[in-house]
């Protein structure tokens, strides 16, 4: 399935641009990163029509443009006339509204797409865009530079400082990162130990419950970026009420776009006269419901009829054995002291029911509908740890 959707339009009574040889200089780095051709989409002489029937049927990764552009928008091609259409910045951002919301990056090849960006910002977490006009030789090489990156690094930052390095002064262009924005919150930005974008964690709304901490603030923030810096693995596609251990406490993260601003929401601390055993069984419990989270069936941009069944089958089995060894197994049951037994029956009940049903659908040849019981049964075990959470801590 393409992660890209690269749009080349030069109308006819427009200057002629070589949009054969951004295709060719897009072919080269596709193989240099060692890829192969279905990581693309592209639409030659695109329309308005072409951009939204892409938009509405895949999710990508990345929206590219390449072709004419003013201060405000872009030009794409029509069936009918020699002359383009302009698509304006802000239409363009309601079409994205509407149909891309894991977008990571949108990426403007077009004279003065930089005078665009402020009614783009709200379309993905970063924006490449050219400042003034743009050298049609230079904007071919800038773009060969930073996909050779991006698809071996998938990340935007590290493939445009490379890109640019490369071109020099070529051509001026700007890379706009949504999340360093606006910087007067409490925000700290988190760079990778790999070469990825970094995390920006916004932990306003955890403020609170920082000053109430034993330690200084400036101590904690240390620490807490430490422990994302080495749980980096975990800030992936969209979480709601992902919890991590920092230091001696949880902190407890939600985020629609890990590109994009990760919030932290509250920080928390187990009471202290809980038995050791509590606390390994509450990290054990978290850390096995990552695991099977971030399992790759999981996060495949392919349908499940599409995916590499074995994936699957390897991620439900680890759903059970979560299941088993915490709500089935006598011993992990009474560990999970914590949860009241009327709450603790019903989450087993939704549990067994819906790996069941999971079970029968995919020995009967149905994996959508397989994975789709899957899910409800890990949201019960994240209802339960929510559940643990609210009961053991202060």
């Amino acid at each position: 399935m393409p992660t890209i959707l690269v749009l080349f339009s030069s109308p006819a009574d427009e200057v002629r641009l070589r949009v054969d040889r951004e295709h060719r200089r897009i072919e080269q780095a596709i193989q240099a990163a060692g890829k192969g051709r279905e990581e693309l989409d592209r639409r030659h002489a695109a329309t308005l029509g072409d951009l939204t029937s892409a938009l509405n049927s895949t999710k990508y990764e990345v929206l590219h443009f390449s072709g004419h552009g003013s201060s405000s928008g872009l030009y794409l091609d029509t069936h009918h006339e020699p002359s383009g259409v302009e698509l304006s910045a802000h239409r363009l951002a309601e079409i994205i509204k509407h149909s891309q919301s894991d977008l990571c990056a949108l990426v403007l090849m077009s004279c003065y797409s930089t005078d665009t960006v402020t009614d783009l910002v709200p379309s993905a977490p970063y924006i490449v865009s050219v400042t003034g006009p743009a050298d049609d030789h230079a904007a071919i090489e800038f773009v060969g530079y930073f996909y050779e990156n991006y698809l071996r690094t998938k990340s935007v930052e590290v493939s445009y400082r490379r890109a640019n390095a490369a071109i020099g002064d070529q051509i001026s262009t700007m890379l706009t990162c949504r999340a360093a924005q606006d910087f007067a919150k409490d925000r700290l930005v988190v760079y990778s130990p790999q070469h990825e974008d970094p995390v920006y964690v916004d932990f306003t709304d955890a403020r609170a419950t920082i000053d109430k901490l034993d330690m200084s603030t400036e101590k904690f923030i240390d620490i807490l970026r430490r422990k994302v810096r080495i749980h980096f693995w975990l800030f992936k596609g969209e979480r709601d009420n992902a919890i991590l251990p920092i230091g001696g406490f949880f902190a407890i993260f939600s985020w629609k776009n890990a590109k994009d601003i990760v919030h932290c929401h509250r920080i928390f601390r187990l009471k202290p006269d809980l038995p050791d055993e509590t606390y390994t069984v509450i990290a054990l419990l978290i850390a096995g419901y990552n695991d099977v989270f971030l399992n790759s069936y999981r996060e495949s941009r392919k349908s499940a009829t599409e995916q590499n069944p074995r994936a699957f089958v390897q991620g439900l089995a680890s759903l059970h054995r979560v299941f088993q060894d915490w709500f089935v197994d006598p011993q992990g049951v009474e560990s999970l002291g914590a949860l009241n037994p009327a709450y603790l029956k019903t989450i087993q009940a939704n549990c067994w029911a819906n790996l069941s049903k999971a079970d029968e659908k995919l020995a009967g040849g149905d994996p959508s509908q397989a994975m789709i019981f899957a899910e409800m049964a890990l949201s019960s075990i994240h209802d339960a740890i929510n559940e643990i959470v609210d009961n053991v801590s202060e």
